[in-house]
């Protein structure tokens, strides 16, 4: 902070200095201060061993989190804590019957997790409809995401991603040294795939697809996916469904077909197990065989793997639960519409709102013990 202030304060004596000789010497000292500056943001502070300068590069996901505030109020019980997109209610009664009869009855904690969780692939085969050996359950779908990057991307590729999206999965991509393309819309609202067609060159390796797309809502649909598979066989593509109980629709039966697409997914949000971190990658089963090369078999917990497989048995609890969900946000979403806001409907479980003052917004709202997140 101090070598900021001093790399400021030198910038403004230079703009005052009147003699070319004084000028001279602040140009010197502004470029010395900013040179120290820009040094230590990208070397690191102090002594010791540093890490490959692609990753002092990577700028850490930090988003916002409201557990702190929440923690600190007196009701918890009227704290709406929307910002992370987590279901709203308790998870199906049924995973907390599963965990109290592994605890009262089961000697397995002191061992290590199923290290093929079978039961729990068996279970999202038979809800899938895909074959148990084009599944690998990982330490929630972003397990899943690093996973992929680290078997498939080096640093002579690229990663074309459409954004706005889920800003996490960039921090996985630069940590293999990969170039990050970027495609944006005049309008982020509307996909082109023409213009995804065009970003993507020889040297791409992966495209990141998130569907539907947080924030925006843009869903790619499987003629969309199939098309890019086609014409792409050599390009991985990664379709992110955190949210396609909400929306209906998935391409994962299309992995079945293409040895080039693999799609992950996560027990956070329908099905309300976030703190238990699991999710999984669907993909041909060639692909498969690549990712579990790296795959760490050890990383989903006995715990996560029965609330996950006892929450993905009860399909009417779901069922209400996204059918909830999709009346409130419709309501919501006329209710912000009628107030005069420009409010924009998502098949997700969220929704966008423009205001005039982001920031006024949000501290007004968390007064009141809600909590959204800025994407502006």
């Amino acid at each position: 902070l101090s070598e900021a202030i001093q790399f400021s304060i030198c910038l403004c004596r230079f703009r005052v200095g009147s003699e070319t000789k004084s000028r001279t010497f602040e140009r010197k000292e502004m470029a010395l201060s900013f040179k120290q500056l820009i040094g230590r943001r990208v070397e690191g502070r102090g002594p010791g061993p540093r890490p490959p300068a692609h990753i002092r590069r990577l700028q850490p996901y930090s988003p916002v989190s409201s557990l702190d505030q929440i923690a600190q109020a007196e009701d918890t019980h009227t704290q709406f804590k929307l910002d992370w997109n987590e279901s709203t209610i308790e998870p199906s009664p049924r995973v907390k019957e599963a965990l109290m009869a592994l605890l009262d009855g089961s000697s397995t904690l002191r061992w290590y997790p199923d290290l093929r969780a079978d039961d729990l692939r068996g279970a999202l085969a038979r809800h899938n409809g895909v074959s148990k050996d084009s599944l690998i359950v990982t330490n929630g779908s972003d397990d899943a995401l690093l996973l992929l990057c680290r078997t498939f991307l080096s640093s002579q590729n690229e990663v074309v991603v459409p954004v706005p999206t889920y800003n996490h999965f960039m921090v996985y991509a630069g940590a293999q040294n990969a170039r990050i393309v970027e495609v944006a819309e005049p309008d982020p609202f509307c996909k082109n795939i023409r213009h995804l067609e065009r970003s993507i060159s020889a040297l791409t390796r992966m495209v990141y697809l998130v569907s539907p797309n947080n924030p925006t809502g843009i869903v790619w649909g499987e003629k969309d996916v199939a098309a890019l598979c086609k014409r792409f066989p050599k390009v991985v593509f990664v379709v992110d469904e955190a949210y396609h109980e909400f929306s209906g629709q998935s391409v994962i039966q299309l992995t079945q077909t293409y040895s080039n697409l693999a799609v992950t997914r996560t027990f956070s949000k329908a099905y309300g197990l976030a703190a238990f971190r699991v999710g999984y990658v669907a993909a041909h089963p060639s692909l498969c065989d690549h990712l579990l090369r790296l795959h760490n078999p050890k990383s989903v917990n006995t715990m996560a793997q029965v609330a996950a497989t006892a929450a993905l048995s009860d399909t009417e609890y779901l069922k209400n639960y996204v059918e909830d969900v999709r009346i409130a946000r419709a309501s919501f979403v006329e209710f912000l519409r009628e107030q005069g806001f420009e409010a924009r409907d998502t098949p997700g479980n969220y929704v966008m709102v423009r205001v005039p003052d982001p920031d006024i917004f949000i501290a007004g709202l968390e007064k009141r013990g809600v909590f959204i997140r800025d994407r502006s």
